[in-house]
């Protein structure tokens, strides 16, 4: 399932802003079917850092520092650490199939 934002959103991590457009689309938490037990795409708990994610992979950004920031948001939404290091060892090990490409 994609999601598409229906407005510009604004996110602020460390400070910093990062504004993802109206009409970007996100998959969420990109979940393999056999892990659906651990969390849901659109989990209140990684949304918004999977979004931060996604976005940030479409921009001229080293791939390791967006997983890490998406490590950290999690954290920040209260992610519980199991799930947030499984998500986190998943982006880094197959973000790489990701980077840059679109989701459609």
């Amino acid at each position: 399932m994609i999601f598409k934002l229906p407005k510009d959103e604004r996110v602020v991590y460390a400070g910093l802003y990062v504004d993802i457009p109206e009409g970007f689309e996100t998959d969420g938490a990109s979940i393999p079917s056999f892990l659906s037990w651990i969390g849901e795409p659109f989990d209140t708990d990684t949304f918004i850092p999977a979004l931060v994610h996604d976005y940030l992979y479409k921009q001229p950004i080293n791939r390791k520092v967006a997983d890490l920031i998406f490590l950290d948001m999690m954290k920040q939404y209260n992610t519980p650490f199991f799930k947030r290091h499984l998500y986190y060892r998943a982006v880094r090990a197959f973000g790489w199939l990701h980077k840059g490409k679109t989701l459609v």
